[in-house]
């Protein structure tokens, strides 16, 4: 049921409208019908005054939610929200960002629930979410576009991004979900009190990506308040979400020997955030140590991967009975334990950061280094006729399978295959009866991914459906787009096109890890089906 929208005049003349100086898709977006549900935005002065000053005592250590109002103006019957205030301020780092915010907005359905009987007015709802960067940059981080596609559902729901440092600097983004892009928006600054006709409005907003065509004057600003004015004097020690082919080297750093952690489960990672499975996986206490390790400086990022042989695509010499993996069954073993995983990576050191993601066209060696660093390892390495190369990877702390081929220095077809656990409705979304699962809930999708490979496992992670174990496997194939051409088939029953498909995609299953044949129970059949 839609939620009562309060029917008042829009607020434009005790406002100051601020336009993005450098992109100008809002305008490509509002020619949407209804403006593709979003609304105008309108913020008061106090609500930029208080996150500023959050930002600038915590820098990238600051996010939380952005609460008030929606309305419908009386005289244009135009769509729009006030942000009124700003939710209790959310402290974590880079990894902890959207696990933080989960929390908050859970409790803000708690206290929904409390308050049923409030009326529209006073009631108010989550318009969006802010955090601190280091820099503002044009779009949103990956991390933070992350967070927003899997926790924001609306498309009014916006993301604030302030920067640290002297100079305020700041962007409202929205995302075009028929363009598939972000885009900065638009927004008016309420004022407080109402300005004084034919006189230049007071502003507390200079950033470098908006311009007013309106005359402004500078606000005097409140001076900078202490960490215990803003209630952030004691932030209690949290604990901390780990990917579990991210966990630093036992080797001995910053001059400290290593010291022995707590037992922990193999943790799964959703957008940094911790996921929540039918396997387990479990909160992971900070280490003991024997002294403090040198904190490396936070990004506007999920911190860099650490380069250890035992979670590359090479083998390992076994580690006898003192392995951390002592205890465990023989089939847990195989399926998360790298000595199945074959050589075939591209060679060469890795040269991919954080940010990167895959685009339309990558070379392989660089869309192999990417998969790798989101938490893929590589099964399989085939070489087909015509120059064509074919990778199988797997992630099985998830459950995601790769599949993609390369040709001429470039990725012509990248596929990732998983297992997502659903409702009724999803159940018949599933195109084919061979795809779902009834008793279970659990469909078999594919999706091509040649573009935005990391964007979309962290999406998919953060859904929480995802199947380590998969429940449905129709018939998959391991062939090149080449082969497919080069084989005749016809729907006669003894084709021989149609025999030479299945022994080769047989062949190819065999060849990959028992415990990928089991992980996500492959076997050899009808190309074709």
């Amino acid at each position: 049921m839609r939620d009562h929208v309060t029917r008042r005049p829009m607020p434009v003349e005790q406002s100051i409208h601020w336009k993005p100086l450098r992109d100008p898709h809002y305008v490509v977006a509002s020619l949407q019908p209804a403006d593709g549900g979003r609304r105008k935005i309108f913020v008061r002065q106090q609500v930029f005054a208080q996150v500023e000053a959050l930002v600038r005592a915590h820098g990238r250590r600051t996010a939380g939610l952005l609460l008030g109002h929606l309305y419908q103006c009386s005289t244009t019957g135009a769509d729009y929200l006030v942000v009124e205030s700003i939710s209790e301020h959310v402290i974590g780092d880079e990894n902890e960002i959207a696990a933080r915010i989960t929390n908050a907005l859970a409790d803000r359905a708690t206290d929904r629930a409390a308050h049923f009987f409030q009326s529209a007015d006073q009631h108010t709802h989550v318009l969006g979410w802010y955090r601190g960067v280091h820099n503002v940059e044009a779009k949103p981080s990956l991390t933070t576009a992350g967070v927003h596609v899997s926790l924001f559902g609306e498309p009014w729901q916006m993301t604030l991004v302030v920067g640290e440092g002297s100079s305020p600097d700041g962007t409202f983004f929205l995302r075009d979900s028929v363009n598939a892009c972000w885009f900065c928006a638009p927004f008016y600054e309420l004022l407080s009190p109402a300005p004084a006709p034919n006189q230049p409005k007071a502003t507390l907003v200079s950033w470098a990506q908006y311009i007013t065509a309106e005359p402004v004057v500078p606000a005097e600003r409140a001076a900078k308040p202490s960490p215990e004015q803003l209630g952030l004097a004691d932030v209690p020690t949290t604990k901390r979400y780990e990917r579990p082919w991210l966990r630093r080297s036992s080797t001995e750093r910053n001059g400290v020997p290593p010291q022995p952690s707590p037992s922990s489960n193999l943790l799964g990672e959703a957008l940094d955030a911790p996921p929540v499975s039918r396997d387990g996986p479990a909160l992971a206490d900070q280490p003991a140590t024997g002294g403090p390790l040198a904190d490396p400086p936070l990004a506007d990022r999920p911190a860099p991967r650490s380069v250890e042989p035992g979670l590359a695509d090479t083998p390992r010499p076994s580690r006898g009975v003192g392995s951390r993996r002592s205890g465990r069954s023989a089939e847990k073993l195989s399926i998360v334990d790298d000595r199945d995983q074959r050589e075939g990576a591209p060679a060469g050191p890795r040269r991919v950061s954080d940010d990167d993601d895959t685009v339309m066209g990558d070379d392989p060696n660089r869309y192999i280094e990417i998969a790798r660093a989101e938490g893929f390892f590589v099964a399989a390495k085939f070489d087909a006729a015509g120059g064509e190369t074919l990778w199988v990877l797997n992630e099985p702390y998830s459950g995601m399978l790769l599949a993609v081929v390369a040709a001429s220095s470039q990725v012509i077809d990248a596929t990732l295959h998983y297992n997502l656990q659903t409702d009724d409705a999803g159940l018949r979304k599933a195109p084919f009866p061979e795809h779902r699962d009834p008793e279970s809930k659990t469909i078999y999708v594919r999706e091509t991914c040649m573009e935005a490979l990391r964007a979309r496992c962290r999406r998919l992670r953060a859904t929480n459906a995802l199947l380590r174990e998969w429940r449905v496997t129709p018939t998959i194939s391991f062939l090149t787009p080449g082969e497919w051409e080069s084989i005749r088939v016809s729907d006669a029953p003894a084709d021989r096109g149609i025999h030479v498909i299945s022994d080769l995609n047989k062949a190819r299953i065999a060849e990959l890890p028992s415990g990928v044949q089991s992980q996500f129970h492959l076997s050899g059949g009808d190309a074709t089906a």
